[in-house]
């Protein structure tokens, strides 16, 4: 099709057709419509807009043109009733039963390319990778992309708008879906045809090829644009993802696609030889292209242009990669150079991971036995190699030493395991490195040798490279490798001489002109054997002449001088084992020579042999402790005139046995002792220790290394061993140890503060003397040094104390001597005798005070002491000694003991578990001739109880007896008052009670109740013994929360001794008397007495928030009292619930207390109106409440 148009028209209609890759743009129709046919264009007619490099004229005149090939099927077509009628209904019209496409060749598409070079670029590479510009035409284009190359053209049923086949109404989406359908079968027909086109044109150009004899050049042009070709046709029919609707691709994919794995009915491709069926040809390998020659492969341009085609392929097997298979059926007649079988072993190791386990096995066992290969050698014949016999391989490490070298034949060529180097062979392949040690095996075998592959015993230059070898790989080896090497070389004529290959325990590493009748190493090439010698060495390769050899040689007469002897020595003096050294030491072969140079070869080769230079320092030190005074005088002093020059690596400790250093002992004697057994300094014979000789200069002192003082540890070993018995004799040795106190350590000090070398003074005490009847040593932490004036401790003898002055003090307190006995020091003594302690220090009463005087330094004493002493009979205890005692009874059950006539106290030591804290003045007035008491002092028995006594109180058990009541609502007035008048003083006893806080506060005590009681009291201590007593009150709690019981005896007249007694021991954790005193003070006395004794009782009571407990009760009992009154004044009640003493079933009963009814105001008191109780059982009438001056019990309550 040709047409000529303005410029201007053309860009017009090129921007137009570019709009339509948008969905949303409807479409221009641009083929005519035909309600019977289905057109299928294969090309791009419709180009975006041209990329404009410069401006151009829009009046010029252009001749445009396209090229199609039209395909056109007609599909018949058989319809349901039920199909057909709707089809109808929606078409409004019979259906059509032809199909008509069009296709542009690879021809005709390259042809548009060249004419419109740039402008129609762009357009087809869009429509080639997946462009929208392919459309579904209905009679004009539609916004549905067509999935290929070109476009479709069919009768399809649109959407209402007309815009896009209707792909979602069931039968017309059937029907739409068939048509797509019949549109890849005919793509397919048209691939099948130009496929068979391209075959034909193969098979004929190689027919002609043959019969005229064609340049080998044109023939690969010709192949080349036939591949072209096939490339285009799978571009052009390769389904892209399709919009708006992707179904279209789907059934255009699948019709294309449609019996494409039938082996009837193959799909067709072109590969390297021509078109073959999809499934035999493979995927183009690069690096097996060069080798597979019989094998169909895609070219790398189908290959790399058509992936998404091949992917498809992929999927149905088809044009897959090239397997183990194929290398087998390829190469199984075929040998291959050293590059190629490199390249298939390196492609081997890229598929190893995608062969299934199970057939790793029978896959490699095949390409290895189809694989093999020859090397390039021009000088010797070719030798075909099978990969299949390959076991070994020769690691780079080595490859370069072994080049060159005869290999064993299950080793792969060196030059193929170089083109190898990164891959991990032994890994992929599973074969093993060739080490050194197998190779000299494979070199040695007798049946090597016997086939003439290897005979370098008969040459010497092989024989070079493989030392060679051995020797550069020889460190890295390890020792059992060197042994095997080293055994398999033993009996091998294998190393150079000048007399030929001899086995290596035969030749020597020596000059051969120095000894011309040994056989040594002379290697072929004149290259120096030094880097090698150790290998050598390790081979059998003797480094000197045996020096056995050599004095035999000697002794025979022959030529072999001392003077020649001791040159060849210093050459080899470094490789001469020290056996041998030791046999030259004791050969006869030297004679005495004149005087030589010192620092010559021969002189320090003779020093070594064991010539001395002058005479050792032990000789010349032992001949200065002999007897004979003229040789020990002259060899100490050659000792000190040489010490610089010969003996500077003396050591005084190392000559600590040798006495050869002149002395003074303290007697004045003279001596010889050691180095280490004498001093400098004249002050430290005072403990017993050796002083040199006075007639040494300072510079003899240094030279013989004579310390100038002792260590520290000899002085610590002279008090230990040998301490000073007498006072002057110590005093001068505890002076000399003050001077040396700063050379001690801590540890030191505190170790001399448990010896025991302190004289004892001269007293009568008999614990100072020992059993041989010499005065006792005695340790510094017994000892005490005392202040000039005589203490109570020193004169009652107790303690030891010692008198020394000056500079011994100083020592003696760094040691740990105390000046007078610490607290500790009493305790202890106390603990070991408590007896003779308080006897020596003056009874009981000096006793007690040592023990007041303890428990005020209780912090300070060590807690093990502590411990010791509470588990010792070092307490005072007291118990009350009556003279007569009475008993007299008051009633059947009830009865009471008193004391008659004066009473005394008795005194003993005893243990705290022995002992009891009196707490309870009335308890142990009725016990306290059963118990040993402590002493009723606040310190002493705060001291007990820390240490672990227990409290009189929590070793008695009360009991309790009821009685009967006579008078119920009597009885219950009187509760009342006593517990209106316990809670109202308890305010005034707490509120000054600033330093004990109570276990209990008041609120929770005023829901308490009045009760009476009879108590018997049990005390449970040595054995039991029970008082029965008549009481007034007491006060009982059943356990710690539960409520608070006050009993009162009606039939005695109420002791409020009792009451505060009884109450404070339950608000209390430890109860003092004087706490009783003042409560049962504040509870006797009247309110007017009270604040004449400065109590401001008004303040504390009313400001006291009693009623606490009782608000929000008391409160709704009076607004529900004026709601149902409805007077607009009315009094508040408040009700408190008692307990009382039932007298006919004996146990507890509740009831409501008195009522308290305000009325008015009262500007005395501030309450509004007066308290008037009203008695019980609801009673109207008021009853007078027991007279009392002030009743203020309840705070002022608001309405």
């Amino acid at each position: 099709m040709k047409a000529t148009v303005l410029r201007w028209a053309y860009n017009a209609v090129s921007a137009t057709s570019a709009t339509l890759s948008h969905p949303t743009t409807k479409p221009i129709s641009v083929l005519p419509y035909s309600s019977s046919s289905v057109s299928l264009s294969l090309s791009d007619s419709f180009a975006p807009v041209p990329r404009h490099k410069a401006e151009k004229d829009l009046q010029e005149v252009m001749k445009t043109y396209t090229k199609l090939s039209v395909f056109t099927a007609e599909a018949s077509t058989q319809l349901n009733t039920q199909l057909n009628d709707e089809l109808r209904r929606a078409t409004k019209q019979l259906m059509p039963s032809t199909i008509t496409p069009y296709q542009t060749s690879k021809d005709e598409y390259d042809s548009i390319l060249i004419e419109h070079r740039g402008e129609f670029d762009s357009a087809n590479n869009n429509a080639f990778h997946g462009s929208d510009y392919a459309r579904i035409f209905i009679g004009h284009a539609t916004g549905q992309a067509s999935g290929i190359g070109g476009h479709i053209r069919a009768p399809f049923i649109p959407t209402v708008e007309r815009e896009a086949i209707d792909l979602v109404g069931r039968y017309v989406l059937t029907w739409n879906k068939e048509l797509l359908h019949i549109g890849g079968l005919l793509a397919r027909v048209v691939y099948e045809l130009e496929m068979a086109s391209i075959d034909e044109a193969w098979v004929g150009s190689s027919d002609s090829i043959s019969i005229m004899g064609q340049p080998r050049e044109e023939n690969r042009i010709l192949q080349l644009w036939l591949q072209n070709r096939c490339s285009h046709m799978l571009r052009f029919f390769t389904t892209q993802p399709t919009v708006p609707s992707s179904i279209v691709a789907e059934c255009f994919r699948t019709g294309f696609l449609a019996s494409i794995d039938s082996r009837n009915q193959p799909f067709p491709i072109v590969s390297t030889l021509g078109v073959r069926p999809a499934r035999d040809v493979r995927n183009y390998n690069e690096a097996l292209a060069g080798i597979l020659k019989k094998t169909p492969m895609l070219t790398q341009k189908i290959a790399t242009e058509n992936r998404t085609m091949l992917a498809m392929l992929r999927k149905y097997e088809m044009c897959m990669d090239v397997g183990p298979r194929d290398i087998s059926e390829e190469l199984k007649d075929r040998i291959l150079d050293e590059k190629q079988v490199a390249t298939l072993l390196r492609w081997w190791v890229g598929i190893g991971y995608k062969i299934r386990r199970e057939d790793v096995q029978n896959l490699s066992e095949a390409f290895f036995l189809a694989v093999n290969f020859s090397l390039k050698n021009e000088t010797e014949e070719t030798k075909v190699i099978s990969l299949a016999l390959i076991k070994r391989f020769v690691s780079p490490q080595v490859s370069m030493v072994l080049n060159g070298g005869p290999l064993p034949e299950d080793t792969l060529p060196i030059i193929v395991s170089g083109l190898l180097s990164d891959v991990n062979i032994s890994h992929s392949f599973g074969w093993s490195q060739l080490s050194v040690p197998d190779w000299i095996a494979y070199l040695v075998d007798s049946k090597t040798v016997a086939g003439k592959a290897v005979e370098f015993n008969l040459d010497t230059m092989l024989a070079e490279k493989i030392l060679t070898a051995i020797a550069t790989v020889w460190l890295s080896l390890n020792l059992k490798d060197r042994r095997r090497v080293s055994s398999q070389l033993a009996n091998v004529p294998c190393i150079p001489t000048q007399f030929g290959l001899m086995v290596p325990t035969e030749t020597y590493l020596l000059n051969a002109d120095e000894f011309p009748d040994l056989p040594v190493i002379i290697l072929p090439s004149g290259m120096p054997t030094k880097g090698g010698v150790k290998a050598l060495i390790d081979l059998g390769v003797k480094l000197h002449v045996e020096l056995t050899t050599i004095c035999s040689r000697m002794i025979q007469g022959g030529e072999w001088a001392a003077a020649r002897l001791v040159k060849y020595l210093v050459s080899v003096r470094y490789t001469l084992s020290q056996s041998e050294m030791n046999h030259l030491k004791l050969a006869s072969v030297f004679s005495r020579e004149g005087e030589e140079h010192e620092e010559t070869a021969r002189p320090k080769l003779m020093y070594e042999l064991g010539l001395k230079r002058f005479p050792p320092l032990e000789t010349i030190l032992m001949l200065a402790t002999v007897d004979d005074s003229y040789k020990r005088m002259a060899a100490l002093d050659y000792f000190l005139h040489n010490y610089d020059a010969l003996y500077t690596d003396y050591r005084a400790g190392s000559y600590k046995h040798f006495n050869f250093v002149p002395a003074i002992r303290p007697g004045g004697e003279s001596c010889l002792t050691s180095p280490t057994g004498v001093y400098s300094n004249p002050e430290c014979a005072v403990m017993g220790l050796n002083i040199i000789d006075p007639n040494f200069d300072q510079d003899t002192i240094i030279k013989l290394q004579i310390a100038t003082q002792p260590s520290t540890e000899v002085l610590l070993k002279l008090l230990s061993i040998d301490p000073p018995c007498h006072r002057d004799k110590a005093q001068k040795c505890y002076e000399y140890m003050a001077s040396r106190i700063a050379d001690f350590l801590p540890i030191e000090l505190g170790y001399m503060a448990e010896i025991a070398f302190i004289p004892a003074p001269e007293t009568r005490n008999p614990l100072q003397i020992d059993v041989s009847g010499s005065r006792a040593m005695l340790k510094p932490t017994q000892v005490y040094l005392g202040d000039g004036v005589k203490t109570e401790y020193e004169k009652s003898g107790i303690f030891t104390f010692i008198e020394f002055e000056g500079r011994a003090v100083t020592f003696l307190k760094a040691v740990g001597v105390k000046s007078t006995p610490t607290t500790e020091d009493v305790c202890t003594i106390m603990i070991q005798d408590p007896e003779g302690f308080r006897n020596a220090i003056g009874g009981y009463e000096r006793y007690l005070d040592e023990l007041e005087r303890i428990s005020t330094q209780i912090d300070t004493i060590e807690p093990s002491i502590m411990k010791q002493l509470s588990l010792s009979p070092v307490f005072i205890g007291t118990k009350r000694i009556a003279e007569s005692l009475v008993e007299s009874s008051v009633g059947e059950n009830f009865g009471s003991i008193e004391h008659q006539g004066p009473v005394e106290l008795e005194y003993k030591l005893l243990s705290l578990n022995e002992i009891v804290i009196v707490d309870d003045v009335h308890s142990y007035a009725l016990f306290g001739h059963e118990i040993w008491g402590a002493p009723q002092e606040d310190n002493i028995e705060v001291f007990y109880e820390t240490l672990g006594a227990k409290r009189l109180t929590a070793l008695i058990s009360t009991d309790y007896t009821f009685l009967p009541v006579q008078n119920h609502l009597e009885a219950q007035e009187h509760a009342s008052y006593i517990r209106a008048l316990v809670l109202e003083r308890l305010l005034l006893f707490l509120h000054n009670l600033t330093d004990v806080k109570p276990w209990l506060g008041i609120e929770w005590l005023a829901e308490g109740s009045n009760f009476q009681l009879q108590i018997t009291r049990t005390l449970k201590y040595a054995r039991t013994r029970s008082v029965t007593q008549t009481i007034s009150a007491a006060v009982k709690q059943e356990e710690f929360g539960s409520p608070i019981v006050l009993w009162i005896n009606q039939g005695l007249e109420l002791d409020f001794y009792e009451v505060a007694s009884s109450m404070c021991n339950i608000l209390f954790e430890r109860n003092r008397t004087s706490n009783n005193m003042l409560f049962m003070t504040i509870l006797s006395t009247s309110l007017t007495a009270l604040k004449r004794r400065g109590y401001n009782a008004d303040r504390i009571i009313h400001q006291k928030d009693l009623k606490k407990a009782w608000a929000e009760f008391a409160d709704s009992q009076f607004r529900r009292k004026i709601t149902e009154s409805g007077i607009t004044k009315v009094t508040p009640t408040v009700h408190v619930t008692q307990q009382i003493a039932c007298p006919l079933a004996e146990e507890n009963i509740e009831c409501l207390s008195p009522e308290l009814e305000v009325i008015g105001y009262s500007t005395r008191t501030g309450l509004e109106g007066s308290i008037e109780p009203i008695p019980l059982c609801g009673s109207s009438q008021p009853t007078a409440a027991p007279q009392r001056e002030n009743i203020s019990t309840w705070d002022r309550h608001s309405e």
